[in-house]
């Protein structure tokens, strides 16, 4: 991966799910301006949402092999090895919990998710104000001969090694069931 030289991931999480409509149908709901508020919001972490602008951005490569969060907004490319990708910005809102039940902190998020109609393939970005920075791949997959769709997402992220713990844990919980509630987007 050709991430920044200080983006050393410390916590992780990997899920799977099925959906029963065909990919381009789940492609447009979770990769697109129309489905964005709706899938992060469905978050039980997440309080609050806003889709900013979209813009393009010039990619060498696999969009999974590239971070485009911080790149130049394009409306060309000059190079025939780069092609032009659909970038849409946000941010939202999260209530962390630090103490479960009794204490808990909001942090606002800024992100990106960029994706690659072609290869079925998403990369959102997010960095916090409080030191966490994550990377989450969703590559979509057609299955029984294109009736479904399986979504794959892996998330690598980066915070403060003091809150590795808490964050590895509330990451995996909250990414499982997040992705279970997919389907009630359709």
């Amino acid at each position: 991966m050709s991430y920044p030289a200080n983006f050393k991931p410390n916590f992780f999480a990997e899920n799977s799910v099925t959906l029963p409509h065909p990919v381009s149908t789940v492609f447009s709901k979770l990769a697109t301006r129309d489905g964005l508020k709706d899938t992060i919001e469905l978050s039980s972490l997440v309080t609050h949402c806003d889709v900013l602008e979209e813009d393009q951005v010039a990619i060498s490569g696999p969009l999974l092999d590239n971070y485009a969060r911080h790149l130049p907004s394009s409306s060309s490319v000059d190079d025939s090895s780069k092609r032009l990708l659909p970038r849409l910005a946000f941010t939202l809102t999260e209530k962390i919990p630090l103490i479960p039940y009794l204490y808990s902190y909001s942090v606002v998020n800024k992100g990106t998710l960029t994706r690659d109609p072609d290869a079925h393939e998403v990369l959102y970005e997010v960095q916090s104000g409080a030191g966490v920075a994550v990377v989450k791949t969703r590559v979509f997959e057609e299955v029984d001969g294109g009736k479904e769709t399986k979504v794959t997402e892996t998330i690598r992220g980066m915070c403060p090694s003091l809150l590795r713990g808490i964050v590895q844990k509330t990451t995996g919980k909250a990414h499982r069931e997040h992705m279970e509630l997919y389907s009630t987007l359709f």
